[in-house]
């Protein structure tokens, strides 16, 4: 054999083996990750779950893969005979990854979404229209999820249908023109289905932002819909703090960021300033809190521990009418190195104390 030839066959080799070994690599890390991603799935699930977002953020996207193909031609053809015309495609991550097909029909005026929840495949449809005096008209096959809903949005359930016959999508169909025959509907003809849907989405989560998240009640609805017994009140606590705690994020960084373009900070003092800045308003979660005073208190300090400061706040907390006032009582009991500093009060978006934490604190 020639040594051009066993020089071939050797570097032929050496690719042949590191492409292995890289992709038992890949392999294993993917498993890793899948690993860890079902853990932390695990754990939120035993946590109270998910909540999904206050806003919604679609990502325009070119393609997805559809888990039934034919099914969604068929919705899209009867769509297109009923006067909808495809508008835009996306894709959202939050509470989970989820595929959106958007439809505007100018006539009505109204609107349609073709929807897939990628983990577990299940395609939903759902038409909905405005009128002039607020009310959302919502024609939907999902099932009921035990939630309530705002008096303003007229919730009509399909849950029956599967979509796999023209003329349930039909039905869903007249079913919206018929709620809208006879009155004035909003000029929503120019707006693009992305500004409505996202619009739509908004409206009721500010609604659920008043009253607080999810209801007691609701969770019970929740646990039976599911098939399971009544839930304990810790379960039905559980079940409430995810949406406590996205309300909390989303209006903390509505007043932050209100706060911000309202002070004009040079830049070089901006990053400093916001990682400083402690948001606390009526709807914040006392543990968040709680956590920000506890690292406060442990920065350079190590003769308490953690387990009694953390009770100490949490009763501290607990014996006011307000987390505002609860967080102005808790701040009292630090050193006066470790101080918070009030730099404002506000009323808009949501009545808020806006502190600066000690300068050491990262």
């Amino acid at each position: 054999m020639s040594p051009l030839v066993l020089f071939i066959l050797k570097t032929v080799l050496v690719i042949v083996v590191i492409l292995l070994i890289s992709a038992v690599w890949i392999w294993w890390m993917l498993r890793r990750l899948s690993a860890r991603n079902w853990e932390e799935h695990a754990e939120t699930m035993e946590n109270g779950g998910y909540a999904p977002p206050m806003r919604l953020d679609l990502e325009s996207v070119n393609r997805v893969i559809w888990s039934d193909i034919d099914k969604v031609y068929l919705i899209e053809d009867t769509l297109h005979e009923a006067g909808y015309e495809p508008a835009g495609l996306f894709e959202a991550a939050a509470p989970f990854r989820t595929y959106f097909q958007g439809f505007q029909n100018r006539q009505l005026p109204g609107y349609a979404v073709l929807s897939e929840v990628v983990h577990s495949q299940d395609i939903y449809l759902e038409l909905f229209s405005e009128l002039s005096d607020g009310t959302q008209i919502r024609v939907t096959n999902a099932p009921d999820d035990g939630l309530d809903y705002p008096e303003f949005c007229n919730l009509i359930r399909k849950d029956d249908f599967d979509l796999t016959e023209p003329e349930q999508i039909q039905s869903m169909h007249l079913r919206l023109e018929n709620e809208i025959q006879g009155n004035t509907t909003t000029g929503q003809s120019e707006l693009y289905f992305e500004q409505i849907f996202k619009q739509f989405w908004a409206r009721t989560m500010d609604w659920r932002m008043e009253r607080g998240g999810i209801t007691t009640e609701e969770v019970i609805r929740v646990f039976e819909i599911n098939g399971q017994p009544n839930p304990s009140d810790r379960s039905i606590e559980l079940a409430k703090q995810p949406w406590k705690k996205q309300i909390d994020l989303f209006i903390t960084d509505l007043v932050r960021q209100s706060y911000l373009s309202s002070i004009n900070l040079p830049e070089n003092q901006r990053a400093e300033t916001l990682d400083r800045l402690v948001i606390v308003h009526e709807k914040s979660v006392p543990a968040r809190l709680i956590e920000i005073l506890i690292d406060t208190l442990n920065y350079n300090d190590h003769l308490e521990s953690g387990a009694d400061r953390e009770s100490e706040l949490k009763t501290i907390f607990d014996s006011q009418a307000s987390v505002i006032e609860g967080f102005r009582q808790a701040i009292e009991i630090l050193p006066p190195e470790k101080k918070f500093v009030l730099q404002t009060s506000i009323e808009t978006p949501l009545k808020s104390d806006i502190y600066l934490s000690p300068k050491y604190y990262n």
